[in-house]
């Protein structure tokens, strides 16, 4: 169990990184890097919404390559506290680090609140929301005792003798 508790902040760092790396291919391909979305959500493939408007593609890629900026910069934010201040047990961290299952559970929740195309199911990314907000906020549950131990010895620190 010691293993596994070593290597939970190695794993959150891989998978925050790893959301920074996806976040790139959207700013990088648009909508192209991930069409199930679209295709979920209209029922159409990106040819065809182009097809039907240019104007309409346009802004849907450049909203797309926007939210891919914006997951660049919170992962890669998020990578660096849980590299280093995480690491270290500083008890902020923890629950700061609560942000990403956050983020990974509100991609689910959205989606689903947002509904389908008649015919459409949900698109694997949705899925992926969910499954990767359960895996990380258990990773967080696995390593929250070395954040208590932690709390602990900074409330008997911060104790001072009675004076007589």
């Amino acid at each position: 169990m010691n293993r596994i508790r070593r290597a939970v902040p190695w794993a959150l760092v891989a998978l925050s990184a790893l959301f920074a790396i996806l976040g790139l291919g959207d700013v990088l391909r648009g909508i192209a890097f991930e069409p199930t979305t679209a295709l979920a959500i209209t029922g159409k493939t990106i040819d065809e919404i182009r097809a039907e408007s240019a104007a309409g593609y346009t802004v849907i890629d450049y909203i797309y390559r926007g939210g891919g900026i914006t997951l660049v910069l919170f992962t890669t934010l998020m990578t660096i506290v849980l590299a280093v201040p995480y690491r270290r047990a500083e008890w902020w961290s923890w629950w700061t680090a609560w942000l990403l299952p956050i983020w990974a559970g509100a991609v689910f929740v959205f989606a689903v609140a947002q509904g389908t195309a008649p015919g459409q199911s949900i698109s694997g990314v949705t899925w992926s929301g969910a499954f990767f907000a359960v895996v990380i906020a258990g990773l967080l549950l696995v390593d929250l005792r070395r954040f208590r131990a932690d709390t602990t010895l900074v409330a008997a620190s911060s104790r001072t003798p009675a004076t007589a």
